[in-house]
């Protein structure tokens, strides 16, 4: 219903539009924060009333991210952006202060970016961190490298970036990207005027570089997924990000190096045959991810291939 809400709004049939949302409040749905903001766009734009809705209450409950913070005494703060609604990397074993971060804006963390920088901003006050690490993976890579810029501009510590096989260009629409979840946010930034000037007006991902001598910032992806290496390919040459190449045929390029320690590969061919995803993972191939777990065990098995060595 969300998806059809998107459409008419696309090609104008307001008045449609907006039923299929209130079908989705009607039905118990929860609107998200982009939901919100294109109400308030066909309310304020196309001069169109919802009776039922309190546009301004919807706005201000809805969440833009949630998140979970670990406190372990370290002054070493390790944040990781999630692609989907599960805390991913969340047990990646690392010493440090742990802040799991979900994007529920569906904007690739566009939306939710000033926010969390509020909140990291706040922690390294409270919690007088010395280090910050930022991990994240597809959509949640791409967050990692915008909420990167955003803290080495903000923050005087040093700070690390991992981004795995990110999305580099989110406007204008990006053919590249055969993602349902980008098609989905596409529908509603070529409709709806506020959200496509914010993406206008930022930096996009291929645009930003590391901007310090004293971080790190590193993006991996397989060589052998050619939509991640299109993205990869719009990066600039001085932007002064390290670049990984794994000799990898899937999207996850995160998994390789995050296993624990001491799994041999009828484990890892265990483990990933039943591997549930989002579905951005299993358009993009994961359900055959099961075909390529050689690839992810010749990677695992270089004891340099590991996580906490790129930070």
């Amino acid at each position: 219903m969300r998806d059809l809400a998107y459409i008419y709004c696309s090609v104008g049939e307001f008045e449609k539009s907006v039923d299929c949302f209130l079908a989705i409040y009607e039905n118990g749905g929860v609107f998200t924060v982009v939901d919100a903001l294109t109400l308030s766009h066909l309310n304020e734009c196309n001069n169109i009333s919802f009776d039922d809705l309190d546009i301004s209450a919807i706005n201000k409950s809805c969440d833009y991210f949630k998140c979970d913070f670990v406190v372990n005494g370290s002054h070493h703060l390790f944040i990781t952006l999630s692609p989907n609604d599960k805390y991913v990397l969340r047990g990646y074993s690392v010493e440090a202060d742990r802040l799991s971060l979900v994007d529920m804006t569906a904007s690739y963390f566009v939306l939710a970016k000033e926010r969390i920088v509020e909140l990291v901003d706040k922690l390294v006050v409270d919690y007088d961190y010395k280090k910050i690490s930022i991990v994240g993976s597809s959509k949640g890579g791409t967050g990692a490298l915008m909420l990167y810029e955003e803290l080495a501009k903000k923050l005087d510590l040093p700070i690390s970036c991992v981004a795995f096989s990110p999305q580099m260009k989110l406007f204008p629409f990006n053919d590249n990207l055969a993602i349902p979840s980008y098609r989905r946010f596409a529908n509603v930034f070529m409709c709806n005027k506020l959200i496509s000037s914010v993406l206008e007006n930022m930096r996009q991902p291929f645009e930003i570089s590391k901007l310090r001598g004293q971080d790190k910032v590193t993006i991996v992806y397989g060589i052998g997924f050619s939509m991640d290496r299109s993205e990869v390919s719009l990066l600039d040459a001085s932007s002064d990000i390290d670049i990984l190449e794994l000799e990898f045929s899937g999207h996850t390029s995160s998994i390789p190096l995050t296993i624990p320690e001491g799994k041999t590969v009828e484990e890892l061919r265990d483990k990933y045959k039943s591997l549930t995803m989002d579905e951005d993972f299993k358009a993009l191939g994961g359900e055959g991810l099961v075909d390529i777990v050689d690839q992810i065990y010749n990677i695992y098995s270089n004891p340099d291939m590991r996580l906490h060595k790129l930070l």
